[in-house]
């Protein structure tokens, strides 16, 4: 980017620079005379732009509508976000887990004692957290949802426990004839007591009852009314036939209070449509000797989930420690999900109730700095293990609370953070002494729009309407160029780094080359820290110098993209990528295998393209046939209408037959993609799953059998059975090894003989009895 000589009304190109002045004055030819007659220490020397000659890559793929793109650079390569959201039904899988959780939940919640409120928050909290990784930006709060479920749980034991009132009543009543009782009798000869007085006892001590039990309140009524009763016989016929129409009528009130519980929880998703968002990945190759490149993007999945009904955008994504951070926000919610993606991870780490929120950039994974605007709200997070933003501290920038915070930056070195607001002006603010600065008024011309913090070469960058400025940590300037960009990013690529900015579908980067001298300016503070970085990265001093750089060529592929969720056991993210396929590392077996797969879904493809009837909206086949897609509408699954065999094994414990397990019997419903029951087979009978370590045959004991296991075993030693040769023949067993705390040799460290992952026992008596078979003599034989 080639600037103007400073000289004022020359219209002429700076090929030179001086350096008596930060930043550097640029003349022309024309003008170096003249500028050396000027009092100053002048030294000349050739100009070199601080930005080289911009590359781009045009993204070369099919318009999609509803599709949004967005720069994703980590890891050291320039990549490129997809966002596709569409209206569709809730995916059936997702609404049978729905009515699993609701269904659990609300039996959990029935069972509690009325006094148990405790116990009943927990319960509450937990199901709400596992609903939001269902339903994503579900905004409700947990203090709410528990009112109105504690609302509901003390009106259904109110009407139990009225009902159980009006059926000790009775009951009261009729044995109060049945026993004889008087109206008053004398205690001790002494005190006269009324039956009244018992009726209030009995009562009050029958209510505190945390939970309805026959045997204590026939206990608390002989206790109360002990003095009055003269006929004993009928107490016990009579609380058995309240303890049968009280069973009866709480019934009628648990179901009357299930449909309550139900109607509210249905409340919370009661929506026909819902959100499908998709963010797909695509690295795009960064070749700097060539200017202009096209591209067709192989895609990866980075996160996908199903939303309430809303709009969504991606606002912001940023490198940080190498794993990529994408800001999505729900507009019509207002609310963000940050979300960390790398090679092997795809996780939501924190859900902020406001969608007005931005990352700084040069934070790093200990001390990640987050602004919101509504409310105005700067935290400090660190990331985990487990890849979760944990709150660290609160921080108070000290600016007026209607600032809107357009973009920030950390400086680690100095514990700074430097950011602007919508109104143009630029700040720092140092986290040490808690003070706020403006050590820009006198060097910014024009409004700041944008600041970028490149902390592997500790550049500040700041961005105006028509400029970009360069300063140290220590706001220093460097440099000043002439650039017109309506957002920056940046990244590091073969030890060289870059600026990048999206227009439209075209990924356009430029390098940053600096000068020694500049960069002892930027390493001023730390040599140790220079002489580090200056080993991992690549400085162009010359415009005339040949840059060239070795084209990354391999894609991350994987071999399953997304797992189906286990809602209840899994606290993490509804999307799971493992196992990413390595064609350096893959054996034959593996590759032939994912050959054969990606075959029966070519077939898919072409067999779902051709004979296709006319009035078909989707191109697509059945998920559980090879029919035709029949849904009409929008949809993010396919179905043909028709009903099918579930192909899922069998779930009951054991084996289904000799041969293992069988195929579930059930239908699967039209436009159903599973059914409700539990997978069984036809058998009534299952067999123990345990196999022989000599033939592999199965035991042939039921399921869950006592004792050691039997078998009809095969005859594959010298044509004798499992079991015959031992004692006959001397020999060793050989079975593969678990390995590690599983390895038998840790407890029979005398009978076994550890190699190549496999075990050799020496000893048949003890081999035999280890895996739990009745086989063997009685003696030991050691070979």
């Amino acid at each position: 980017m080639q600037e103007q000589c400073s000289y004022t009304r020359c219209p002429n190109f700076a090929f030179l620079e001086c350096i008596c002045t930060m930043p550097p004055t640029l003349i022309c030819k024309d003008h170096e005379e003249s500028h050396r007659q000027l009092d100053g220490d002048h030294e000349i020397r050739d100009y070199m732009p601080i930005l080289a000659q911009a590359n781009s890559v045009d993204i070369k793929e099919t318009n999609e509508d509803k599709v949004k793109y967005a720069l994703g650079s980590y890891g050291g390569n320039l990549g490129l976000l997809k966002l596709k959201a569409f209206i569709a039904k809730l995916h059936p899988e997702i609404e049978q887990c729905l009515k699993i959780m609701n269904e659990k939940f609300i039996k959990d919640i029935m069972k509690l004692v009325k006094s148990n409120e405790k116990k009943l928050k927990e319960k509450t909290e937990k199901y709400l957290i596992a609903f939001k990784k269902v339903l994503v930006n579900m905004k409700i709060s947990s203090e709410e949802f528990f009112k109105q479920i504690f609302m509901i749980f003390c009106d259904f034991h109110a009407a139990v426990d009225s009902e159980l009132s009006d059926e000790l009543h009775r009951t009261v009543g009729k044995l109060k004839g049945l026993c004889k009782m008087p109206g008053k009798v004398k205690k001790y000869y002494v005190i006269e007591t009324t039956i009244d007085d018992a009726d209030n006892k009995f009562y009050l001590k029958v209510m505190t009852l945390e939970e309805y039990d026959k045997e204590k309140i026939i206990s608390v009524f002989k206790d109360e009314y002990d003095n009055f009763i003269i006929d004993d016989s009928a107490i016990i016929r009579e609380f058995t036939q309240l303890d049968l129409e009280f069973t009866k009528s709480k019934s009628n009130i648990k179901a009357q209070f299930l449909e309550e519980f139900h109607k509210y929880i249905h409340s919370l998703a009661d929506n026909e449509k819902f959100t499908q968002i998709s963010i797909y990945y695509s690295p795009l190759p960064t070749k700097l000797d060539t200017l202009y490149l096209d591209v067709f993007p192989e895609w990866v999945v980075a996160y996908s989930g199903i939303f309430m009904k809303s709009h969504f955008d991606i606002k912001q994504t940023l490198d940080i420690s190498g794993k990529l951070f994408i800001v999505l926000v729900d507009l019509i919610m207002d609310l963000s999900f940050i979300l960390v993606f790398s090679d092997m991870i795809s996780y939501i780490s924190l859900v902020l109730e406001t969608s007005e929120v931005i990352i700084a950039t040069g934070s790093l994974d200990d001390s990640i700095i987050i602004v919101q605007n509504t409310p105005k709200k700067t935290t400090e997070y660190y990331l985990d293990s487990t890849y979760v933003l944990r709150y660290v501290k609160d921080i108070s920038l000290g600016i007026d609370s209607f600032a809107i915070v357009s973009s920030s930056s950390y400086i680690q070195d100095t514990n700074s953070l430097v950011f602007s607001i919508k109104e143009g002006n630029c700040y720092s603010y140092n986290l040490n002494e808690e003070s706020l600065q403006m050590p820009f008024i006198n060097t910014l011309s024009e409004p700041a729009l944008q600041v970028l913090y490149i902390n592997t070469i500790k550049l500040l960058v700041i961005r105006t309407a028509s400029r970009l400025l360069f300063f140290t940590a220590n706001y220093q300037l460097l440099r000043i160029t002439t650039c017109n960009l309506l957002y920056l990013d940046h990244f590091i690529h073969e030890k060289n780094i870059f600026i990048s900015w999206l227009e439209a579908k075209k990924a356009i980067y430029s390098q940053i080359l600096l000068r020694d001298d500049e960069i002892s300016k930027l390493f001023l503070s730390s040599k140790g820290k220079r002489l580090s970085i200056a080993k991992t990265v690549k400085y162009v001093k010359s415009r005339s110098y040949g840059i060239y750089n070795r084209i990354e060529t391999h894609y991350n592929k994987y071999e399953k993209t997304i797992k189906k969720i286990n809602f209840f056991e899994i606290a993490k993210n509804p999307l799971i990528i493992e196992n990413p396929f390595d064609s350096n590392f893959a054996n034959e077996d593996d590759t032939v295998r994912d050959n054969l797969t990606d075959l029966k879904v070519q077939k898919r493809k072409i067999k779902s393209l051709q004979n296709k009837p006319e009035n078909l909206v989707c191109d697509n086949l059945c998920d559980l046939c090879d029919e035709y897609c029949m849904i009409a509408e929008e949809h993010n699954f396919h179905l043909c209408g028709r009903a099918h065999n579930c192909q899922e094994p069998c779930g009951i414990s054991g084996n289904c037959c000799a041969q293992g397990k069988k195929q579930c019997e059930y239908q699967i419903n039209p436009w159903k993609t599973t059914h409700e029951e539990y997978h069984k087979c036809l058998e009534q009978e299952h067999y123990c799953p345990i196999m022989c370590p000599g033939c592999g045959v199965f035991c042939c004991l039921k399921t869950k059998h006592e004792g050691f296991h039997e078998a009809m075993h095969l005859k594959i030693y010298f044509n004798e059975s499992c079991g015959e040769t031992c004692g006959t023949v001397q020999h060793t067993h050989k079975v593969y090894c678990l390995g590690g705390e599983e390895c038998p040799r840790n407890v029979f460290e005398d009978y076994i003989q550890h190699e190549d992952n496999f075990d050799y026992w020496n000893d048949c008596n003890k081999f035999w009895r280890y895996f739990g078979w009745n086989l063997g003599s009685e003696e030991s034989y050691n070979n």
